[in-house]
C-alpha cells in the first residue's frame, strides 16, 4: 500500500500538484463524495487553503463539484482527466525542446551585447551540443571546421532535420575537413543516406596519417566551437576572441588546400 501511495506521489508531483494540493485530492480518493469540511478534515489542510485548492483541481478537472440543496460536495472525476492532463504535459514538454534553441540563441544573442569581448562558454551533454550546433546558424560568412563523426549521430535525427532546414533558409554555406573515422562511421552506420544538402555543404578528405581529427571544431563568425563526445565524455566549449578564430581559419586553410574531394581518392578499402 505504501508503494503504491508513493507512486501517486511522484505521479501527481510530475503533473505540477504541490505537496497540500496532493493531500486534498487523496482525500477524496478514499470516499466517493465528500463536503469542504470533510476534505479538510480528512488532508489536515484549513478550511480556506482547502477550499481553493479545491478550486485549482476542478480547473484543472481532477475533481467535480457536486450542488446539492444546501450544500456543496466534490468528487474525483474520471482517470481519463488524468491522460488528458499528461497529454497536455507532453506537448509542453514538446514545445520547450522544440522552442529551447531558438530561447537559448536568444538569451545568448543579449548577452553578448552586453559583454562584448573574449568570453568561454562551456557546454555540457547531448542538449549542450545541440545548442551549439544551432549557434552556427549565426554564421555571417561561411562556417569551416573539422568534422570527426557524424553530426546526427549525437543530436539526432528530429533535430538534424530542423538544422538543416534552417541552415538551407538562411542560405549557409559550409566547408569541412573528415578524415578515416568519419567515413568508416558514415558508412557503417548511414549508408547512402544524405546527410547534407551538396549545395550548402563542400567536404574534403585528408589521411589520418596526415592529420588524425579526434573531435569536431566549427569556425565561424569570431568564434570557434569544439565538440567532444566519446562514450560519457558528452562536452563542448566554445571561445569568442577574434585573433583565436582568425589563426584557426588560417590553420584550416592550409589543410584545405592539403585535402581532397573523397570521390578523388582511392582509399584502400576499395581496393
Amino acid at each position: 500500500m505504501n508503494n503504491n501511495s508513493n507512486k501517486l506521489e511522484y505521479f501527481l508531483d510530475l503533473l505540477g500538484l504541490k505537496t497540500d494540493e496532493m493531500k486534498v485530492y487523496s482525500a477524496l480518493l478514499t470516499s466517493s463524495e465528500r463536503t469542504v469540511l470533510e476534505i479538510s478534515k480528512a488532508s489536515g489542510i484549513n478550511r480556506t487553503t482547502a477550499y481553493r485548492i479545491l478550486e485549482k483541481l476542478k480547473t484543472l478537472g481532477l475533481i467535480e463539484e457536486i450542488i446539492e440543496e444546501n450544500r456543496i460536495k466534490f468528487r474525483k472525476a474520471g482517470t481519463d482527466k488524468l491522460g488528458l492532463l499528461v497529454k497536455k504535459e507532453q506537448e509542453r514538454t514538446e514545445n520547450l525542446n522544440r522552442l529551447l534553441p531558438e530561447v537559448s540563441s536568444l538569451v545568448n544573442q543579449i548577452s553578448e551585447t552586453s559583454q562584448p569581448g573574449t568570453k568561454v562558454l562551456f557546454y555540457r551533454g547531448q542538449d549542450g551540443i545541440r545548442q551549439m550546433g544551432w549557434n552556427t546558424l549565426k554564421a555571417k560568412g561561411e562556417v569551416v571546421g573539422y568534422t570527426y563523426h557524424p553530426y546526427i549521430e549525437i543530436v539526432g535525427e528530429k533535430f538534424i532535420e530542423r538544422w538543416r532546414e534552417e541552415w538551407k533558409r538562411r542560405g549557409l554555406f559550409l566547408r569541412d575537413i573528415f578524415s578515416d573515422t568519419y567515413i568508416n562511421i558514415r558508412d557503417k552506420k548511414y549508408g547512402k543516406t544524405e546527410l547534407y544538402y551538396p549545395k550548402y555543404f563542400q567536404s574534403r578528405y585528408i589521411s589520418e596519417k596526415v592529420l588524425s581529427i579526434t573531435h569536431q571544431i566549427d569556425i565561424y563568425n569570431d568564434v570557434i566551437g569544439m565538440y567532444n563526445w566519446y562514450g560519457d565524455e558528452i562536452f563542448g566549449v566554445e571561445i569568442y576572441n577574434q585573433r583565436v578564430s582568425s589563426m584557426h581559419k588560417q590553420l584550416f586553410e592550409i589543410v584545405w588546400k592539403m585535402a581532397k574531394p573523397e570521390e578523388q581518392v582511392k582509399r584502400k578499402s576499395k581496393k
